[in-house]
């Protein structure tokens, strides 16, 4: 496993979207364990916790699925 860090892009599909609603694991295999929005951090952010645009994504999965998360983070269809 690979640990990373990812930034959601500020005009892409996924942002504005609940945790809960991107359904990461299931469709990437990645898990997202940390989110950092300027100086404030969460960790095992809660499904609820909603993605903004410039928020930094501390992911865990393999190299395959964290090209295939990078990939869906930006493609306009699910």
């Amino acid at each position: 496993m690979i640990l990373e860090i990812m930034t959601i892009p500020t005009d892409g599909p996924r942002m504005g979207k609940m945790l809960k609603a991107l359904l990461n694991t299931r469709d990437t295999g990645v898990r997202i364990v940390g989110i950092q929005r300027g100086e404030q951090r969460y960790l095992n952010p809660a499904a609820s916790h909603v993605i903004k645009g410039g928020d930094l994504l501390l992911v865990v999965g393999t190299l395959d699925e964290l090209n295939h998360f990078r990939r869906w983070m930006t493609e306009t269809t699910n």
